[in-house]
């Protein structure tokens, strides 16, 4: 029914490097959440929730398998033909849906200490860089198309 299967989905050295970097994250977030206020023991366990997913997803590919579930859907529901309006809301939804975390979450981190600051930072810049994969992916997909 679908493509997708579960296995290794990037197995070159920057793919292990990756998983091995989401992973340290995930790790050192939860070693941060057994200390400080009870308000950035919250962030820190969701950032390392949110590390962990990114950790299992890279080899897993689990966007993969939610695009083989859209496609699935789309063409028994007779809205094939027009999926680029709703690929386009969808990347629209993601990237408001991140900046409105982002902006919630510097609001919500304002007076926490400077680590904190620092992981917020770097969770909106990884949240932005992971979010431009579905337009990148719209884009050559239009190029492809096109010619």
């Amino acid at each position: 029914m679908f493509g997708w299967e579960p296995g290794i989905g990037d197995p070159t050295i920057y793919g292990w490097l990756t998983v091995a970097a989401y992973a340290l994250g995930a790790l050192l977030s939860w070693r941060a959440a057994q200390q400080g206020a009870a308000r950035e023991r919250r962030f820190w366990l969701v950032l390392a929730a949110i590390m962990a997913f990114l950790c299992i997803n890279k080899q897993l590919d689990l966007q993969t398998l939610l695009t083989d579930i859209a496609r699935h859907f789309a063409k028994r529901d007779g809205w094939y033909d027009q999926r680029a309006r709703v690929q386009l809301a969808f990347i629209f939804a993601l990237g408001a849906a991140t900046a409105l975390i982002t902006l919630s979450l510097l609001v919500w981190m304002r007076r926490s200490r400077w680590p904190v600051w620092g992981a917020s930072v770097g969770l909106a810049l990884l949240l932005f860089f992971v979010s431009l994969g579905p337009f990148a992916m719209a884009a050559a997909m239009r190029i492809s198309v096109e010619s």
